[in-house]
């Protein structure tokens, strides 16, 4: 995949943290950023901290934690 913006091509890209606002409330999100331009690439609910979130959350209902 090459960057939009600066056309280099990548390999690795940065995540950076962001929130995520909506009408139901705040989300954790994720913003991709090219490492050679620091161009946003994409920008979206963050799956890691997500799954986390809806595990802990199930956990507790089951009285696991």
């Amino acid at each position: 995949m090459d960057c939009p913006k600066c056309e280099a091509v990548l390999s690795t890209v940065h995540a950076e943290p962001i929130t995520v606002k909506t009408e139901t409330g705040d989300w954790r999100g994720v913003c991709y950023v090219c490492p050679a331009c620091s161009s946003v690439l994409s920008v979206g609910i963050d799956p890691m901290t997500l799954r986390n979130d809806l595990l802990e959350e199930l956990l507790k209902r089951l009285g696991k934690k």
